[in-house]
C-alpha cells in the first residue's frame, strides 16, 4: 500500500467514505464475471453469419419452389432474415467486451498512482495557502476520498478528482497567489482526472452489461440459427433427390464453404512488455514448418495502434516479430486452420542500453563485426475461436 504523505493536520478527518459509495465501488469490481449462455451453433460467430447468409442466398434461387410447399416462404422472408442477422452481428460479444474492460483497467491502474501523487502535491499547496484552516480545506478538496483512492478504490479516485477540480476552481486566486501553485497545475491535474474517469466509464460500460449483453447476443444468434435451420429443413425436402442441391441446405456443408472462402492467418496486437503500449510498424514474418509445403513468404506490419493481420495459408508456422529498439520475439509453433484467424498478442521487451551502445559502437567503427543478438523471447501459441 502506498504511504499516506499528507501531514498530521488532516489526521483526524473521517477516513471512511459514505457506505453507499464504497458499496457501489465493490459492486463494480464484482461485476467483472461474465456468464456464459448455451449456444445452439458450434462455430465462430462470423462463420455463423456468413453461412446463414449463404443459406438465404440459396433460398432466393428457388423461392418459388418453397412457396409451393408453404405460403409462409414469401419473397421478403430472406430480406427480413438478413436484417436479423446483421442486427445480431452488431451486438457486442464476450471477447470484445472483455478485452475493452481489461485495457481500460490497465489504464486505470496506471493513472491512479499518478493522480493520487498529484493530489498530494495539491495538498501541499493548500497547506501553504491556508495554514490556519488546512484541515477543513483538505477535507473540502477530497482528503477522505484520497484515503480510499490509495488502497485503491476506483470510485473514490473519481470522487477525489472531481472534488479537487471543484476546489481548485473555487480557490484558484488564493492557490495561485505568490506563486504557491503553478498556473498550469489545475489543467494538468484535471486532464489526468478526466482520463481516469473516462477509462472507468469505459470499463463499467463493458462489465456492467457483460452478462445481459452476452445473453442478448447469444439469444439473437440462436434465433437466426433456428429460423435458417427451419428454412433449410424444407430445402432438404425439396432437394432430397438431388445430392448437389441438397447440400446447399445442410449447415455443416455451408460452414465448410464459408471457411474455404475466408482468409486465414494470425491477428492481434503488438505491445511493449511491461508498459503494454501498442508498437507501430512492428514486422511480423512467418515460416512454414512443413518442409514439403510451398515456402511462400508471409509478412505484415502493425499499424499505428499495434494491430495487425498476418494472412497465411493453413498450416503450422514459426512467427518472428521485430521492431526497432525492441528485442525480437519468436513464436516457435503457431497453428492456422482454414478460414480461421487465431489471436496472437506478442509482447516485445525493450532492448537493453548495453546492447544499444555496443551496436552503435560497431556501426561507428564501420567494421563488419557480428554482434550477438539479444536473447529472443519465445511466446506460447495463442489461439482464439471467436465464439460469442
Amino acid at each position: 500500500m502506498k504511504k499516506d504523505v499528507v501531514t498530521k493536520e488532516a489526521a483526524n478527518l473521517e477516513d471512511a467514505l459514505p457506505p453507499e459509495e464504497i458499496e457501489a465501488d465493490s459492486a463494480e469490481e464484482a461485476s467483472g464475471t461474465i456468464v456464459e449462455t448455451k449456444r445452439k451453433y458450434s462455430c465462430e460467430v462470423d462463420v455463423l453469419y456468413d453461412a446463414l447468409n449463404l443459406a438465404w442466398d440459396n433460398f432466393d434461387l428457388i423461392q418459388p419452389q418453397f412457396f409451393l410447399k408453404s405460403e409462409l416462404f414469401t419473397t421478403t422472408m430472406s430480406t427480413d432474415a438478413r436484417a436479423d442477422i446483421e442486427a445480431a452481428r452488431a451486438l457486442p460479444d464476450n471477447d470484445t467486451r472483455t478485452l475493452i474492460a481489461k485495457n481500460a483497467y490497465k489504464e486505470m491502474e496506471r493513472i491512479n498512482p499518478l493522480l493520487t501523487t498529484e493530489w498530494e502535491v495539491l495538498a501541499f499547496y493548500i497547506k501553504l495557502a491556508y495554514p490556519a484552516t488546512a484541515e477543513a480545506e483538505l477535507a473540502s478538496a477530497g482528503y477522505p476520498q484520497y484515503k480510499q483512492a490509495i488502497k485503491p478504490q476506483w470510485g473514490s479516485t473519481e470522487s477525489m478528482a472531481l472534488k479537487a477540480k471543484t476546489y481548485m476552481t473555487a480557490h484558484s486566486v488564493d492557490l495561485l497567489a505568490a506563486g504557491t501553485m503553478p498556473a498550469g497545475f489545475p489543467a494538468a491535474f484535471n486532464a489526468l482526472g478526466a482520463e481516469f474517469i473516462l477509462q472507468r466509464k469505459i470499463r463499467n460500460n463493458a462489465l456492467g452489461t457483460s452478462e445481459t449483453g452476452t445473453t442478448d447476443k447469444v439469444v439473437a444468434n440462436n434465433a437466426i440459427y433456428d429460423h435458417a435451420i427451419w428454412m433449410m429443413d424444407m430445402g432438404k425436402i425439396i432437394n432430397k433427390n438431388n445430392k448437389t442441391e441438397y447440400k446447399k441446405f445442410v449447415f455443416e456443408e455451408l460452414k465448410k464453404i464459408v471457411r474455404g472462402r475466408r482468409p486465414s492467418g494470425a491477428k492481434g496486437m503488438v505491445k511493449a512488455d511491461g508498459a503494454f503500449t501498442p508498437i507501430a510498424n512492428a514486422v511480423l514474418s512467418a515460416r512454414n514448418l512443413n518442409p514439403k509445403a510451398p515456402q511462400q513468404s508471409y509478412s505484415t506490419v502493425s499499424d499505428a495502434n499495434g494491430d495487425f493481420f498476418l494472412e497465411m495459408a493453413s498450416g503450422e508456422y514459426e512467427i518472428t516479430v521485430t521492431a526497432p529498439s525492441f528485442e525480437a520475439v519468436v513464436v516457435p509453433k503457431f497453428r492456422v486452420r482454414i478460414g480461421k484467424k487465431p489471436r496472437l498478442n506478442p509482447l516485445l521487451a525493450p532492448v537493453s542500453v548495453a546492447s544499444n551502445s555496443l551496436a552503435e559502437a560497431v556501426q561507428a567503427m564501420g567494421k563488419p563485426v557480428a554482434v550477438a543478438p539479444a536473447a529472443k523471447k519465445q511466446v506460447q501459441e495463442t489461439t482464439g475461436n471467436g465464439v460469442a
